[in-house]
């Protein structure tokens, strides 16, 4: 069992991944949530839950109308990297959310972090290991050597469960899931097997 507790944890966009961010702190990180950062380039970090869906609540009906390349890195962006943020990764034991966003202000090295994320390739996993990434867990199984998001897998599981959207409810996900044995996918970057005990314990 992994002990989060304590662990000081990067959220780039808690907004958009608000299951990773919600869980993050009900484990007790010591959550950074990049939202106003990373999407708006506001350099201020948010640190609760409760100001980020305020946030939230705020700023969504105005931001919706920008175009979405204003808020998110499109197209070539995507391939560009710029260290800005550099500060934000080495000063957490956790890096998580939008891989987009994470793989675009990712520093040249990030020995001992693990990396919680979706829609990395076989590329992105050697980039990390390269990075000196410790752990990659990406919260959909690996399929055809890639991680889809969790997107692609809800279509997936309401295409199996033939019922509309509004009519599926969580306790018809968790049987799908059950039944497929669909898990996290857990990647050891720096090492041939698995190790003992807890890589939180690692991370610094």
């Amino acid at each position: 069992k992994w002990e989060f507790k304590g662990k000081r944890a990067l959220v780039v966009a808690g907004v958009d991944r608000f299951g990773i961010a919600e869980a993050l702190w009900d484990a007790g990180c010591k959550t950074t949530y990049g939202d106003l950062i990373f999407a708006l380039g506001i350099p201020i970090p948010i640190h609760k839950l409760s100001t980020l869906r305020f946030i939230a609540y705020s700023l969504l009906p105005l931001l919706s109308q920008l175009p979405f390349k204003y808020l998110y890195p499109t197209g070539k962006k995507q391939d560009t990297v710029d260290t800005k943020y550099e500060y934000y990764y080495k000063h957490n034991d956790i890096i998580a959310g939008d891989f987009h966003f994470i793989r675009k202000y990712m520093p040249p090295k990030l020995p001992n972090k693990i990396i919680i994320t979706n829609t990395v390739t076989k590329d992105d996993l050697e980039l990390l290991r390269e990075r000196g990434v410790r752990v990659l867990v990406t919260t959909t199984p690996e399929l055809d050597g890639r991680s889809f998001g969790t997107n692609v897998l809800e279509g997936v599981l309401i295409s199996l469960l033939a019922k509309k959207v509004d009519e599926v409810k969580p306790e018809d996900y968790n049987r799908v899931l059950e039944k497929m044995q669909l898990k996290p996918r857990i990647v050891y970057l720096q090492e041939e097997k698995k190790p003992l005990g807890d890589p939180l314990s690692l991370a610094k």
